[in-house]
């Protein structure tokens, strides 16, 4: 694909159980393929369509999908979607790693899941007339979204079959790979400053700190920062910021100045400023929507 590829932080409402769905998403004929600028994550993705047609673009191959078919966005994967016809509408799965990297089983049966949270093994980008998927997804959205008793035990089992139902019938060949592995190679050479990043969002961290994290020259640092997320250190530090901060806004009943201060801004001002360029609205507007 050509364009530029953005890294995608995925956050999470409970880090213990880092599943995130977007039920009834809609894409309209705004949602086109001319814009060049794809995007990639860590986390593997999966579409569920249940109406209209749409274009998706996962590496070098473009998909048409339509009600009942599943994709599946492996981590470290560049990808874009587009509209075709109808009203396309699909729930959105997020699962990070962490959900089933280490899983207390035989050791052969944890290697399979720590070599897909690494990015070594994939799926196949479409998944068509598998019964058992869409069971297993469909579970899944209704824990997460009702949360009855013991939903935590009972969306990690459903995770934990879903990736086996995927290993055993839609696992990639291994040449296909090549494209997720080299993302993962140039993730990993930034990682430890993304590592730094998300873990001291109030303190303020400078470039040179960065760059060291990673042992690279400032330098050579923000060029291939920017080539591998689509942002300079500086901007992708201050959009995880804003995010965190609206994160807490939405999920907390701290004040705005708490929250501000929390993650790293000493002037509200300024603070206010960034966050309505990167949301459209002020924070007080944002808390006041969340609240109702």
């Amino acid at each position: 694909m050509s364009g530029g590829q953005t890294y995608e932080r995925i956050p999470f409402d409970d880090t213990t159980l880092p599943i995130r769905i977007n039920y009834g998403m809609v894409l309209n004929p705004q949602n086109t393929l001319q814009s060049p600028e794809t995007s990639w994550h860590e986390q593997i993705e999966l579409l569920y369509f249940r109406d209209g047609e749409a274009l998706v673009c996962c590496g070098n191959q473009t998909y048409t999908v339509s009600a009942g078919d599943v994709v599946i966005i492996n981590p470290f994967e560049v990808h874009r979607i587009a509209y075709l016809s109808g009203t396309p509408c699909y729930e959105c799965l997020m699962i990070d790693s962490t959900l089933y990297r280490n899983t207390p089983l035989k050791n052969e049966e944890t290697c399979f899941f720590n070599l897909l949270a690494d990015g070594k093994i994939g799926f196949e980008n479409v998944v068509r007339d598998d019964a058992e998927i869409l069971y297993h997804i469909e579970a899944l959205c209704r824990e997460v979204k009702s949360r009855p008793l013991l939903y935590d035990v009972m969306i990690r089992s459903h995770v934990l079959a879903l990736l086996v139902g995927l290993l055993r019938r839609h696992a990639q060949s291994d040449v296909s790979f090549y494209r997720l592995i080299d993302n993962l190679q140039q993730y990993d050479r930034i990682q430890p400053a993304l590592t730094l990043m998300h873990n001291n969002l109030n303190e303020h961290i400078s470039l040179e700190t960065l760059a060291n994290a990673c042992h690279l020259s400032s330098s050579h640092f923000c060029r291939l920062f920017r080539q591998i997320t689509g942002y300079s250190p500086i901007q992708y530090f201050l959009d995880l910021r804003i995010q965190e901060a609206a994160t807490l806004l939405k999920r907390t009943d701290k004040t705005i100045g708490q929250i501000a201060y929390e993650v790293g801004f000493d002037d509200m001002g300024y603070f206010s400023r960034k966050f309505k360029e990167h949301f459209g609205v002020s924070p007080t507007k944002l808390k006041k929507t969340s609240s109702n």
